[in-house]
């Protein structure tokens, strides 16, 4: 039986519902973001956002929050977020386990 930092694992990936056309997801996530966000778990480990016309990815599952942050392998903080990512944490402190 896999333990939750096994390799074998299984994640789940969905988009989040109730996006609008052209501008997707942005605006239930300005008018309530923390209800939104707050929301995002129950449809996936991974939960894709439409942004007008970008694609974010929101992460979920706390194993792939660890890998996200101590695994420069598993993400490339290419793009156009990456620094206003890393700031959401708590104050501008992130530790990583």
């Amino acid at each position: 039986m896999p333990t939750p930092f096994s390799p074998t694992t299984r994640f789940t990936a969905a988009t989040a519902p109730g996006g609008l056309p052209l501008l997707g997801h942005a605006a239930a996530l300005l008018h309530r973001p923390h209800e939104f966000v707050a929301g995002l778990p129950a449809h996936g480990d991974l939960v894709r956002l439409r942004l007008g016309p970008l694609r974010a990815y929101v992460v979920c599952h706390p194993e792939l929050v660890r890998r996200l942050l101590a695994d420069d392998r598993t993400f490339d903080p290419g793009g156009p977020l990456p620094d206003g990512v890393v700031s959401m944490g708590r104050g501008n402190t992130w530790s990583v386990v």
